[in-house]
């Protein structure tokens, strides 16, 4: 058996601490949802969590069949990771919750209500209907977090004590502050096993490209299908990192495209590729990547402000299309609100319902984006978007646009 390295949590937990809602500005928050629209954040430290899932001490799913249970029991261990960390709730800049129901939603969102609601800044939170990576498994989530302390400028990575497993050894890893590199998700074929070990493979390509390694990497999300496959997608994405631990890991079922995509968080010191311009976002696709104008292969946030946006959905729509537009203007004027606009975009992820709602995406997209600054992305076909009538969803991580 391999033996994997973790930092402890004394090499962590070091520095002046940071005061607890003076690092992240939510937008439109509202006390009944435990929620905001959006969450501003400084160039600080960011703590990032595996995908949580509703175990007990023994790694069993607790409460089987009780909703309330589950996610009573995940934010529990979301607080206990994040508290071993040198974090904790009240520094919450987004929570992405996973239900295997959209019946679900509505009862994550009072227990997140009941726990969030009064403190000083509310997380953004996307929602999102997938099959989990465990059986009877309802609800799960991960969570992105100021750090309350300084942690140096590498990549620190942990599993906390007496917390289960989850997908992967490693509860959680905590991201520098300064340069972010955000890689768009990358694709696999054949079985599971071998899908997930050629994208990894075009992710270290670029990583190296980028004068970048695996001890960077900060998080690991997969889109795969099907979800029944997804031990043998964890299997990879760890012996890809080797001896040393893996990062946090969380997956995600989708219905369209290859067996699977990987998207990837990396920290960004040893970049070398030259800066375009000061401050804000840049887009970069390797030597001999096709650019397209609808994403780009990685966006690089060179320090300062990001702004994470909850689940983005039309005010209403009467067909297909129009739902994508009114997603994009619902989206425009949070941006524009945060101090932001479509050019200074860095990570979508955007959930489709239907072959249409993908067609009319990349229409929309083709009207609404400078082809030269597209952000990077991932797109997921789902059969629920969790949103009764609407076929299109999208959450953003973007920067204030330059002054």
């Amino acid at each position: 058996m391999r033996t994997r390295l973790f930092v402890p949590a004394l090499a962590i937990i070091v520095g002046v601490p940071f005061a607890a809602g003076q690092e992240i500005t939510s937008l439109r928050p509202d006390p009944r949802t435990g929620s905001a629209r959006a969450a501003v954040v400084k160039d600080v430290p960011l703590v990032h969590t595996a995908q949580i899932l509703p175990l007990d001490a023994d790694g069993h799913v607790a409460s089987p069949n009780d909703v309330a249970g589950q996610a009573e029991r995940v934010i529990a261990l979301l607080k206990r990771v994040l508290e071993s960390s040198g974090s904790d709730l009240d520094r919450l800049v987004r929570v992405n919750v996973y239900a295997t129901h959209r019946d679900h939603v509505p009862v994550v969102r009072e227990m997140l209500s009941r726990t969030l609601a009064g403190r000083p800044t509310l997380p953004a939170v996307t929602w999102s209907v997938t099959p989990l990576p465990r059986k009877g498994a309802a609800v799960a989530l991960d969570g992105v977090a100021v750090a309350a302390h300084a942690i140096g400028d590498t990549v620190r990575r942990r599993r906390i004590d007496g917390v289960p497993e989850m997908c992967g050894p490693t509860h959680v890893a905590l991201l520098p502050a300064g340069t972010a590199v955000y890689i768009s998700g990358m694709a696999g074929k054949g079985d599971m096993a071998a899908a997930t070990r050629s994208a990894m493979e075009q992710l270290a390509g670029t990583m190296k490209g980028l004068g970048l390694s695996r001890d960077d990497v900060v998080h690991v999300k997969t889109f795969l299908r099907p979800m029944s496959d997804v031990e043998a997608a964890t299997r990879e994405v760890i012996s890809f990192f080797g001896e040393q631990a893996p990062p946090p890991i969380a997956h995600f079922a989708w219905t369209l495209g290859d067996p699977i995509e990987i998207e990837l968080v990396v920290a960004g010191k040893g970049l070398s590729v030259p800066s375009d311009g000061p401050g804000g976002v840049q887009y970069y696709n390797p030597p001999g990547a096709q650019a397209s104008p609808y994403f780009s292969r990685v966006a690089i946030v060179r320090g300062g402000p990001r702004i994470f946006t909850g689940s983005v959905v039309s005010g209403g729509a009467d067909d297909v299309q129009a739902d994508v537009r009114g997603m994009f203007r619902e989206l425009e004027s949070l941006l524009r609100e945060a101090g932001s606009d479509l050019k200074h975009m860095v990570k979508a992820t955007y959930f489709v319902g239907n072959d249409e709602a993908s067609r009319a995406l990349s229409t929309v997209r083709g009207e609404l984006y400078d082809p030269r600054r597209p952000p990077a992305a991932s797109k997921a076909g789902v059969e629920d978007t969790g949103f009764e009538g609407r076929a299109s969803v999208v959450d953003m991580i973007a920067v204030p646009r330059a002054r």
